[in-house]
């Protein structure tokens, strides 16, 4: 059944809460490796420090805003652009 609104309009399909922000991620989440996350990756990047901390995706540092819209969720599956962190 269609549920119509008070002007006789689609409702929106809800959303996900699962459902990633694509503006945040530089691909898919969940086509990189198996068993691995956004915190996992060497692109992973903590921004911020004082009393808000943001998660963001380093390839995406172009695109930063001071927003919610460019976040990331830490424990999203691993991207197609992941990289194994390296030391130092």
């Amino acid at each position: 059944m269609t549920e119509l609104d008070l002007f006789g309009e689609l409702f929106p399909e809800p959303l996900s809460k699962y459902a990633p922000r694509k503006t945040g991620y530089i691909a898919q989440p969940g086509t990189g490796p198996d068993g691995e996350t956004c915190r996992s990756c060497e692109h992973y990047c903590r921004v911020g420090g004082h009393a808000k901390v943001y998660l963001k995706c380093g390839l995406m540092r172009d695109r930063w805003t001071n927003g919610a819209g460019t976040d990331i969720k830490a424990g999203s599956p691993a991207c197609s652009k992941w990289e194994a962190p390296t030391d130092g």
